[in-house]
């Protein structure tokens, strides 16, 4: 039996940034497209020495509500000692907002080669930082050095530890993303005001290539080439208005969904759409790194109108309370006209019959103000006003509204209807929602300790009673519930990756490590300060309450990102064999653990994990 329970999200843990690399070659080609424009070519025009390189920032999850610094500078270090910069322009980053997302921030050239080291420098400066407390309230914080002084720029570097180093290849570019884990990389302290935030600077390389996040792309129309299914962004990341950040090809196929200028599509209707519109049009594409295929795949894509650019204001959110016209945004990312972005704790949004309702991958054209209901994730565009109080309020009566997945966590009571007690609704405490509303009657309103989902089109024979949950998805109509949520997809959480933390005294790591070899190492838990693994922020599992002894094995099939991490140093292997060899001589050097993270599938009966990603801190 599963002991799975709900968790406040008030942990503190260690510091990571992961990089991802993965090697993909971008195929294309063709004519047709943009009137005049030349066919797509695979890969920008580069001599032969030099390939492209497309890096991606994202965040894992944890209690950062906001965390928005610059970013100056992406470098890669070759193994003849030659720095590398691939960031051609200094850009405003708030890490917060991509734990579900990765967004390709540059397509630079690069010389082929092998390569030892990464760097990332942030800028500090003008920082903007809040952390969610015990109970849900965002508290700002500061973000210091390990010294206590207040962090300015701050350079992060790391070598790869494998043998081989990481090599890029002619004519194959390489897709790297940078994972700055910000629950990892600070030991945050609320019991103080301001609070602070301590940055150990930790920057970890994963040469992984899995990574199930979905892309995404921003900039603005190069060519389109209708006969090789792809079209090519300038890419402009985050809220840039301006600037050059290369160029990505993007493919498409016939399950394509396309949003211009109001008006849906699906697959080639949608790309000969898009091919009508001027070079510069605006473009946001979310989708996939296709392995088989080398290539980053667009699953959807929006552009002119559908993209704001300047024109409008626009807030994305999850909708917490809704009384008639008017509704609340809980933790609402506003962009403004003028470029400008931040986050806002609770955003007022007024609607009307006249407000244009859209939903992500569907190409129909029937929705309305009636479908954006509680727990709903939407990103809404309109005018800035200010209240009689003055509140913000961004008011969309003329507006439009799109409707985006959702995706709730929790416990199953029961399988057949599906019912579930709710940890949370995109990744916010039920707490946080007022329902009132959303029922046929007002006896009927959603209960998030019976959460009603509708799972027709869903099979479900491998769940259970008591099982950890998550199902993606559509919150219905307001006033419409029961059912409370329309199912897309669902997945047992026990067997989704989770975070196993485990933390030694100093003094009491020393004997922990029982056995390490290729196939894995095993770790006496009885003498550690505290052992648990972590599902979705919100589900946990006490490690020590169970047994004795944890143990972890690489993934069979590939590689994974395996790191040591000490106070003056940072390696990272992709051969976990490479790694248990440099651990044990590390050990031998009168260094005990401090620390271990990883990122696995639990059993939970055996205390035994698998998984491709594993951090062992030392003191």
């Amino acid at each position: 039996m599963k002991s799975y329970v709900n968790t406040a999200r008030n942990h503190r843990f260690t510091l990571i940034l992961l990089a991802t690399f993965f090697l993909a070659a971008c195929g294309g080609g063709g004519g047709g497209g943009l009137t005049s424009a030349p066919d797509v070519p695979p890969i920008a025009d580069t001599p032969t020495s030099e390939s492209m390189v497309f890096i991606g920032l994202t965040d894992a999850e944890g209690d950062f509500l906001q965390y928005k610094v610059a970013v100056s500078s992406v470098t890669l270090t070759r193994a003849n000692g030659v720095v590398v910069e691939t960031l051609p322009l200094s850009t405003e980053v708030d890490f917060a907002q991509y734990t579900e997302v990765t967004e390709f921030v540059t397509a630079a050239s690069v010389p082929v080669g092998k390569y030892i080291a990464a760097a990332l420098t942030l800028e500090y400066e003008d920082a903007t930082v809040e952390i969610e407390n015990a109970n849900g309230d965002p508290v700002a914080a500061t973000v210091l050095n390990e010294d206590g002084s207040p962090a300015g720029s701050v350079t992060l570097s790391v070598e790869f530890a494998d043998r081989d180093g990481f090599v890029i290849a002619p004519g194959i570019p390489a897709h790297v993303t940078l994972d700055f884990d910000l629950e990892s990389s600070h030991t945050v302290n609320l019991d103080v005001s301001p609070a602070t935030a301590t940055l150990t600077g930790v920057l970890l390389a994963d040469p992984m290539l899995e990574d199930p996040k979905p892309r995404r792309a921003r900039g603005v129309l190069e060519s389109v080439s209708v006969d090789a299914n792809q079209f090519v962004l300038d890419l402009r990341p985050f809220f840039r208005p301006d600037g050059r950040f290369g160029k990505l090809p993007v493919d498409v196929n016939d399950a394509t969904g396309y949003e211009i200028n109001g008006v849906t599509y699906s697959g080639r209707d949608g790309l000969l759409a898009l091919a009508d519109q001027p070079q510069n049009t605006p473009v946001v594409a979310f989708g996939e790194l296709d392995i088989a295929a080398r290539s980053f795949l667009a699953e959807v894509v929006y552009a002119g109108t559908s993209v704001p650019f300047g024109e409008q204001d626009v807030a994305t959110g999850t909708v917490i309370a809704r009384d008639g016209n008017e509704f609340t945004l809980h933790g609402a990312v506003l962009v403004q006209q003028d470029f400008r972005f931040r986050r806002v704790p609770a955003l007022k949004v007024l609607i009307s019959d006249n407000t244009a309702v859209t939903q992500v991958k569907s190409s129909f054209d029937d929705y309305g103000p009636a479908d954006i209901s509680v727990g709903q994730r939407v990103t809404v565009t309109g005018e800035l006003m200010q209240s009689a109080t003055d509140r913000v309020v961004l008011d969309a009566s003329e507006g439009r509204a799109r409707l985006l997945f959702s995706q709730i966590h929790g416990l199953v009571n029961t399988v057949g209807p599906l019912v579930m007690e709710l940890a949370s609704i995109n990744r916010i405490h039920p707490q946080r929602f007022d329902f009132a509303g959303t029922g046929s009657g007002a006896a009927l309103a959603a209960d998030p300790a019976a959460y009603e989902v509708d799972t027709s089109a869903l099979p479900l024979e491998n769940v259970d009673s008591g099982d950890a949950l998550k199902v993606r998805g559509f919150v219905t109509p307001f006033g419409t519930a029961p059912d409370d949520f329309l199912a897309q997809s669902a997945g047992e959480v026990s067997i989704q990756p989770g975070r196993t933390a485990i933390h030694w005294a100093a003094g009491q790591g020393n004997d922990a490590l029982l056995s390490a070899d290729a196939q894995g190492i095993s770790v006496d838990i009885t003498s550690a300060a505290r052992a648990g693994h972590l599902l979705l922020g919100s589900i946990g599992f006490d490690l020590q309450q169970a047994g004795d002894v944890w143990s972890f094995a690489p993934t069979a099939g590939r590689g994974g990102m395996y790191a040591i991490v000490t106070r003056d140093s940072r390696q990272v292997f992709t051969q976990f064999g490479e790694f248990v060899d440099t651990l044990l001589l590390q050990l031998g050097a009168d260094r005990e653990i401090a620390r271990i993270r990883s990122k696995d599938v639990l059993d939970t009966a055996e205390l035994a994990s698998t998984g491709r990603q594993l951090v062992v801190f030392l003191r």
